[in-house]
């Protein structure tokens, strides 16, 4: 191996070791169970960044969960790929999100990805629209109206030496629909 392949390839293992000692850690503090740690640790074998400092989360496990008001929740494919798709059928304020989880090492991070929406009010506050954010933090107000596949980002920081972060591809709104490409989702190191 070259020098400079070297000094990736372990970086890259360095930060494994952190996450699996991250996970470790939790277990032994009964914050996980043996079932979560080896997932957590199937996904850091998944998830690797290249030499840019990019994630790419196209195989990630995205569980839909809807959290009020009437909405829907499918993945309904275009041009051969699924999406992820998440509709406000009833009268009122409806909340739904596709999530997953990743093992990260301290540092700074964007989550970024594709989104698209329709028919979607702009609302007041934060979360409304359609965005990208971690589960426990809020977003500014995200994409409202009619609008084509623009990206969402969505930046904050791991202080532990470890730490399970749940990514949210979300819709908060009183009505319309928003599709997120899986396939564009991704994570970057800042």
């Amino acid at each position: 191996m070259r020098q400079p392949d070297l000094k990736s390839f372990l970086e890259k293992a360095e930060d494994r070791l952190a996450g699996i000692r991250g996970s470790l850690l939790l277990f032994s503090q009964g914050r996980l169970t043996s079932e979560e740690v080896l997932a957590a640790c199937r996904r850091l074998a998944q998830l690797q960044f290249d030499a840019e400092g990019v994630a790419v989360l196209s195989a990630a496990q995205w569980k839909p969960q809807a959290a009020g008001g009437e909405v829907e929740l499918d993945q309904p494919e275009e041009s051969g790929r699924a999406m992820l798709h998440i509709q406000v059928t009833g009268g009122g304020e409806g909340a739904a999100s596709y999530r997953t989880t990743v093992l990260l090492p301290r540092g700074k991070y964007a989550f970024e990805g594709s989104c698209r929406t329709a028919g979607v009010p702009a609302g007041p506050g934060s979360n409304s629209g359609a965005g990208l954010r971690i589960s426990g933090s809020q977003r500014p107000a995200g994409i409202s109206g009619d609008a084509d596949w623009q990206t969402c980002r969505f930046e904050f920081e791991v202080t532990e030496d470890s730490k399970n972060v749940v990514l949210v591809c979300e819709l908060k709104a009183s009505d319309g629909e928003a599709w997120f490409d899986p396939d564009a989702v991704k994570l970057r190191r800042r």
